[in-house]
């Protein structure tokens, strides 16, 4: 999956920069689930964190938000420095 850098946000976490943006609709087609696509800025496999904000009265999508994803993947098996497949990540219970 290409990752345009116009639109793109840059966060810095355990001292690398990445870039994230949000898909403004899931690819399940629902218009309140976006996901949030998060790469390092040097390359490597994409994850693609995916909200649930339905549950949520007013969700925000802040830096913490996007560290708390990085972390989360990170721990569950994603290599971000290294080219590959994307990695999938349930970020319902970190929009909080």
């Amino acid at each position: 999956m290409t990752f345009p850098k116009k639109g793109t946000r840059s966060v810095a976490f355990i001292n690398e920069q990445f870039l994230w943006r949000v898909r403004p609709r899931s690819t399940e087609g629902w218009p309140d689930a976006p996901d949030i696509l998060i790469r390092n800025a040097s390359g490597g496999a994409l994850l693609i964190a995916k909200l649930n904000l339905a549950a949520y009265s007013t969700p925000a999508i802040t830096p913490a938000l996007i560290k708390r994803c990085i972390e989360r993947a990170i721990e569950g098996g994603w290599l971000f420095r290294e080219k590959g497949r994307n990695f999938e990540l349930d970020a319902a219970g970190l929009a909080v």
